[in-house]
């Protein structure tokens, strides 16, 4: 199918705009769309953030008063006022009293720090205040020698701050148990764990503050421990549990515990417990220096923020196409009005072109200030220019040369070769008639010679008559009024001139005598300067011949000299009325060289006699003269042999010259290492290639005459400006020094330099010159080197003081808690003798035996306990709480099963560490 113009325009351009249009509408939409989600989700995390703050804030606070009774004990023991820290009870009262939210206000004072000549590992002195029925009590305790709690053991072990797990405990008096943690700081003295301080905070604190917290539809928050119990939860009977119970396959997939206890912030999206696809964002909440980090938890269904990113995706969608209907209506209008219409009339215009016609109808109104009516326009300058070049070739026709033509610009070839073309035919027309005028003067020139060449041939023997002749035929074809020969008489040496031998005036001879010397008035000055004279204006008593009819005097001189190969013979003078022309005075000059030439050969034939006698006599003189020239010339040849031998010596000195400097240039250009020259102030005077790039430069000039200090600072040009004075003072050179070079513009580098004094040829010291290698990479790569090793080093002493923490925390935990090692596969392999006490047996009786010894199971408990030992070998630390009965007595064990791992990170062998909280039963359960 064929389309017109306008069609492909409305098909083409329209359409594509609309297409285009809308893909980036749509691209735009998508693209806002995943924006929207991404900013809730950063909402989300700012949100976190913000209420971690928040919580740390409180932490902190309480976190800071222990620190602060912390320094105090460490201020009292260093100052020897141990007798009364039972006074420090006063002000724990007085800070319950201040902070109702805290439990209790608490610390421990090891008796060796207090007590001098105690030598026990073990005993402390501990005060504390607590809340009890709308009172604040306190009391002071004393152990000595043993100590029965492993928590104590672990605190003065690590000497840390810490943030204690969750845990129940109540206080003298109380029957009721309340869930709380502690903020604990140390008292270190030199280094010495000298006691603690420490506050207890209820948990309740937490609950309304996260049940508060619900920034979308549906969201919740919780807090949970570095062992994944619940801190704080909306849900306050949830409080205290383990949050694996909920969220086990969830946070076991994500490896949340891990990342909890490293203090790591996660975000990831899973299934939540109500069955909604949701943001999970974990966001550690961490204290001083406690090890332990708690974890803020939100969590966000999915669908809250997608719904909200659909609706703006819509809308935009919407907007945007109702925009591009519009814009595409507008496209086709505009286009029409002036894209399509100037075209068509370019088109019309373009056809009649085409067909050879041009007039000014033609020219097109132009509406448009774009490049369609920059083209219309163009169009109409085009028109206009072909008509005028039409008119223009007719007059051209009509042999009009005169006629002119505007060009349309520079580039107008047409009409710069209708141009050229009527100024080539002008031109040949007037080469034409000059060619004919310069043809008759040619011929009465050659007529004129060679008449003269008769006369000249006449009277060669009588020079007066022959000046007569010469100067009467000269008058008559120049059509002048006067004229005159005179020739050059050179008998007496002393005093040449010039003598008239012939003058003509008024067709009649004149016989005059004048002699003229050489320089003397217009024809003495003519010979002198050895050129042709021409005067339109004759002085006014020039002339002394005047006809006797009274006419006027001739206004026009022409004065010629008689030259042959540059030597004066003669002078010509001829006076006219009318002026001569430049042919006739050419005509006149060559007649003037023919003349001296005839003058020369007869002046030649009688001198010739004069010089064949004194030809005669010279020879004789030659004679004598030879002898001495041969001497001479002799003379000339020693010398010149010994020029010649001290050019070859400079020439081979030359060659060495150049052979040294490109040596010296190949040097320069190619050697890495820096090489520079410098004069008596220290200043460049010439460097090496790799000089210039060190500075940042690309020719001698931009560097010669700056020192040191033009580029590095005072700290590093001083020092090197005094070493080179010292050289050039003491003549002794620097070999080998390294230096640090700071820059300017702040770089630090390092090099080795050796510097020399700079001598002339007579052994003078004009300046210095050095070598400096860059040794910076070496130099860095020794500090690297030495810094690695330190580390090493400290990595090493920190490693063994971690063996001895580890190994002294082993045995403290075997100390105070139950501990049994299994093997891989759930055998007893290690049993503590506090475990075996417990049960009355020897480690025989349980070695081997394993961990399901005795037990049964139902089909549901077998799946769970063959779960429970593939979460241990897979890496999973387990956490149970186990009650049984011994002799009738009731304990209740709370257990963590640890997998060990080897170097290659398998699992070895399970612990199992349990500690008795039977005391958390009540009276009828045991």
């Amino acid at each position: 199918m064929k389309l017109s113009l306008k069609e492909k325009i409305i098909f083409l351009f329209t359409g594509t705009s609309f297409l285009i249009l809308f893909f980036l509408l749509f691209l735009n939409s998508a693209r806002f769309n995943r924006l929207s989600i991404e900013t809730a989700k950063s909402r989300i995390s700012l949100l976190a953030d913000k209420e971690v703050k928040k919580f740390e804030a409180t932490l902190e606070r309480d976190m800071s008063v222990a620190r602060t009774i912390a320094s105090s004990m460490a201020v009292t023991i260093k100052e020897g006022k141990t007798s009364n820290i039972q006074e420090y009870n006063n002000l724990y009262t007085n800070i319950l009293e201040q902070y109702p939210d805290v439990l209790s206000v608490w610390d421990s004072w090891e008796l060796k720090f207090v007590e001098p000549g105690y030598t026990y590992e073990h005993g402390r002195i501990k005060n504390y205040a607590w809340r009890e029925g709308g009172k604040i009590l306190a009391n002071t305790i004393r152990t000595e020698k043993t100590e029965s709690s492993a928590e104590y053991i672990t605190l003065k072990t690590n000497k840390s701050e810490s943030l204690e797990e969750p845990y129940f405990d109540n206080y003298e008096g109380q029957t009721e148990n309340i869930l709380m943690t502690s903020v604990i700081a140390p008292c270190i003295i030199d280094g010495n764990f000298a006691g603690v301080a420490g506050l207890d905070i209820p948990l309740s604190n937490y609950h309304q503050v996260v049940k508060s917290i619900v920034p979308f539809k549906d969201s919740y928050a919780f807090i949970i421990s570095p062992q994944l119990k619940f801190i704080a939860h909306p849900d306050k009977d949830l409080i205290g549990d383990d949050a694996l119970f909920s969220y086990e396959s969830i946070f076991t997939s994500h490896g949340v515990q891990d990342k909890v206890i490293n203090g790591e912030p996660i975000e990831f999206e899973a299934t939540d417990i109500n069955g909604k696809l949701s943001f999970f964002t974990f966001r550690p909440i961490s204290v001083g220096k406690c090890p332990q980090h708690w974890s803020f938890v939100l969590i966000t269904p999915r669908e809250t923020i997608l719904a909200e990113a659909r609706h703006v995706f819509w809308t935009t969608l919407t907007i945007g196409l109702i925009g591009i209907l519009l814009l595409s209506g507008f496209i086709y209008l505009m286009t029409l009005k002036f894209l399509i219409n100037p075209i068509n009339k370019v088109t019309q215009n373009l056809e009649r072109l085409s067909k050879g016609h041009v007039d000014n109808s033609m020219i097109v109104d132009v509406d448009n200030n774009d490049e369609i009516g920059t083209m219309i326009t163009h169009l109409n300058k085009t028109v206009e220019g072909l008509y005028k070049k039409t008119e223009f070739a007719k007059q051209v026709g009509m042999g009009n040369y005169d006629t002119s033509l505007e060009l349309l610009s520079d580039e107008d070839v047409l009409g710069k070769s209708l141009i050229e073309m009527n100024e080539n035919l002008r031109k040949a027309r007037e080469e034409a008639l000059i060619r004919q005028r310069d043809e008759e003067k040619r011929r009465w020139v050659n007529e004129g010679l060679a008449r003269f060449g008769d006369i000249l041939r006449q009277n060669n023997n009588d020079i007066e008559a022959l000046s007569a002749s010469i100067v009467k035929n000269l008058v008559g074809i120049l059509n002048a009024n006067q004229g005159g020969l005179f020739i050059y008489n050179d008998e007496n040496t002393d005093e040449p001139y010039f003598e008239l031998t012939a003058a003509y005036a008024y067709n009649r001879q004149k016989f005059i005598k004048k002699h003229i010397l050489l320089g003397e008035g217009l024809v003495g000055t003519c010979a002198l300067e050895k050129q042709t004279i021409y005067l339109k204006e004759i002085p006014e008593n020039y002339i002394a011949i005047s006809s006797g009819l009274g006419e006027a005097k001739p206004r026009n001189l022409l004065i010629v000299p008689l030259k042959v190969e540059d030597k004066i013979f003669g002078v010509l003078e001829l006076a006219s009325f009318n002026e001569f022309e430049d042919y006739q005075i050419e005509f006149v000059e060559k007649v003037a060289q023919s003349i001296g030439q005839t003058l020369q050969s007869v002046r030649t034939n009688i001198r010739t006699a004069e010089l064949l006698a004194k030809t005669q006599q010279q020879a004789e003189e030659m004679k004598a003269q030879e002898e001495e020239v041969r001497q001479n010339l002799e003379e000339l040849e020693t010398i010149k042999e010994e020029l010649e031998k001290r050019t070859a010596e400079m020439e081979e000195n030359q060659k060495q010259l150049e052979w040294e400097k490109s040596l010296l240039d190949s040097l320069l250009n190619y050697l890495p290492d820096k090489i520079y020259f410098k004069d008596l102030k220290s200043r460049f005077i010439k460097v090496s290639k790799s000089t210039l790039e060190f500075f940042g430069m690309s020719k001698q000039e931009e560097l010669i005459g700056k020192s040191d200090f033009d580029f590095f600072t005072e700290e590093h040009a001083r020092p090197a400006y005094e070493d080179e004075q010292r050289i050039i003072r003491t003549d002794t050179p620097i070999i080998g020094i390294v230096e640090k070079e700071v820059m300017n513009d702040g770089r630090v580098t390092w090099a080795e330099t050796s510097k020399l004094p700079l001598k002339n040829s007579h052994g003078e010291t004009i300046g210095t010159f050095g070598i400096t290698r860059d040794i910076t990479a070496s130099k860095m790569m020794e500090e690297e080197i030495s810094k690695k090793s330190e580390k090493e080093e400290a990595f090493q002493r920190d490693l063994e003081k971690k063996v001895i923490e580890l190994e002294n925390l082993y045995k403290a935990i075997n100390d105070s808690a139950y501990v049994i090692e299994y093997s891989p596969e759930g055998n007893v392999t290690f049993i503590n003798e506090a475990y075996l006490q417990l049960l009355n047996l020897n480690a025989d009786d349980v070695i081997g035996k394993h961990h399901s010894y005795q037990m049964e199971f139902t089909d549901e408990q077998r799946k769970n306990y063959k779960q429970f030992w593939d979460d241990l070998n897979n890496g999973i630390v387990r956490k149970e709480t186990s009650k049984f009965s011994i002799n009738d007595k009731t304990y209740l064990f709370y257990e963590t099963y640890t997998p060990i791992r080897d170097a290659e990170g398998n699992v070895v062998k399970i612990m199992k560490i349990a500690f008795n909280v039977s005391h958390l039963l009540s009276e009828n359960q045991i």
